[in-house]
């Protein structure tokens, strides 16, 4: 999916990741490696926006089709905390898991 994004071949890369293992970290360094690519100008910039939207959207869909909070701290759990950030902030039910996020990636010293 990554070198489809980095042939411009947004296309492919939604094709490919309906059938990926772990849809939901797929889709978030989906989204990241988009904004990563956009920031420094390597390619066009309208469709890595829609890509990465596509992809931010996707991957909130996954984490909002699972069953409870649990399932969701969990899925959290396997995706890069810089990456899942996207994720938790955009989240209607995000303070419990944003916190809860926080407390797992960033504990008190």
């Amino acid at each position: 999916m990554l070198c489809a994004i980095s042939c411009g071949k947004i296309e492919l890369a939604c094709y490919l990741w309906r059938f990926c293992e772990s849809p939901m970290r797929a889709a978030l360094l989906c989204e990241h490696f988009g904004r990563k690519l956009k920031g420094r100008h390597l390619g066009n910039a309208e469709e890595l926006e829609r890509c990465c939207d596509h992809f931010k959207r996707s991957a909130i869909g996954v984490l909002q089709a699972l069953p409870n909070q649990e399932a969701k701290r969990k899925a959290l759990l396997l995706v890069p905390a810089a990456v899942a950030v996207v994720v938790v902030a955009a989240l209607p039910q995000r303070c419990s898991l944003v916190a809860r996020f926080r407390q797992l990636h960033h504990p008190p010293v």
